[in-house]
């Protein structure tokens, strides 16, 4: 009878979760496989081995069945063992009972995982980057599929979901050539992990981690040139923190000959407060602004996504196109070697 503590176990049910296949697309893939020195998981995208020593037990286990059985009980020994072609797994006073399937055709991509020894040394500058990316990169399956991913170049690791862009670089190296846009079904699995040994990046990508192989597919396509959109600021726009109130219902950005700009808030009660050129003026809420102040455009700005930009980033412009008639809130923060970028598309009035 083998023996395992039940928290050792939890964290390799965990590790290998990310990688099940539950879509039942795959019945097969709804699975964890125990091959006596190993145990995988693998869906259509990634795939996992760990180290295990279950002894000889070779078998396929719904994962689902033996991931609550496990989680449920509270007691600190898990012991597995074959009883009657029957895997029976005992906690405490509880048992639970697995038919011991044929393994059949369980992808295990071990010829894949060899690919690991000709990987390149990482150290957990990627793992900070994928971690500081991930939040910004795109989940919507219906946008373009090089949207779905975290995107690594050289030492560059960015994310974005069209109108927010997060870039962070590293001290070396990650990825060498036109880069590699890893899928987010990875990146979230790399997000639990606490550092990379080594990596191989070819037609699939394969991750060493201590005792963890992670193989995974890359998305094929052009990821945006990411860095091509960050626009050049000349002037960034100081706007007074007393401004994130709850009070703030309207804003809008008037651009005077594309020099100067004015915040317009409307206050409680009926007086619009209007900073203009550093002055700040109290004026009534019907009054005409271009009749007093010589505007040459007007903007009007959704006043949550303004707030979002102002809480989120240290420094702020707003960027004018003309020609494709498109206005951006451009929001930048920069902490050592990252820097989280806001653009957010905001309309005319």
């Amino acid at each position: 009878m083998l023996k395992f503590d039940r928290k050792d176990l939890l964290i390799l049910l965990n590790h290998l979760r990310g990688s099940v296949d539950d879509s039942g697309g795959f019945p097969i893939l709804e699975n964890i496989y125990l091959d006596g020195k190993y145990a995988y998981a693998s869906n259509k995208i990634t795939g996992m081995r760990i180290k295990f020593n279950s002894q000889g037990i070779i078998t396929l286990i719904p994962f689902k069945k033996f991931y609550a059985f496990i989680d449920v009980h509270g007691s600190d020994m898990v012991e597995m063992e074959i009883e009657n072609n029957k895997l029976k797994v005992k906690i405490g006073r509880s048992r639970c009972f697995f038919i011991v399937s044929p393994v059949g055709e369980f992808p295990t991509y071990n010829k894949i995982i060899k690919l690991n020894k000709k990987g390149i040394k990482i150290g957990a500058d990627l793992l900070k980057g994928i971690r500081l990316c991930l939040p910004f990169v795109s989940v919507n399956q219906q946008m373009q599929p090089n949207m779905n991913g975290v995107f690594v170049k050289e030492n560059m690791v960015a994310g974005t979901d069209g109108r927010r862009i997060a870039i962070y670089r590293g001290e070396k190296s990650f990825v060498k050539g036109e880069g590699v846009i890893i899928p987010i079904e990875l990146a979230l699995i790399l997000n639990k992990l606490n550092a990379i040994d080594t990596m191989y990046v070819g037609k699939k990508i394969v991750i060493k981690s201590n005792d963890i192989v992670i193989f995974s597919t890359l998305i094929d396509g052009v990821y945006p040139p990411v860095e091509k959109f960050i626009p050049k600021i000349s002037k960034f726009i100081d706007f007074p923190a007393k401004a994130l109130n709850d009070s703030m219902k309207k804003v809008w950005v008037f651009s005077d000959e594309g020099k100067d700009y004015t915040f317009c808030s409307i206050k409680f009660k009926k007086y619009i407060e209007v900073s203009y050129k550093g002055e700040t003026a109290f004026i009534k809420e019907k009054v005409d602004l271009k009749g007093i102040i010589n505007i040459k455009k007007v903007i009007k700005v959704n006043p949550y996504l303004f707030q979002s930009v102002l809480s989120a980033c240290d420094k702020f412009a707003f960027i004018v196109d003309g020609e494709q008639n498109r206005n951006f809130i451009y929001g930048e923060s920069e902490v050592g070697d990252f820097k989280c970028i806001l653009m957010i598309l905001i309309g005319n009035e």
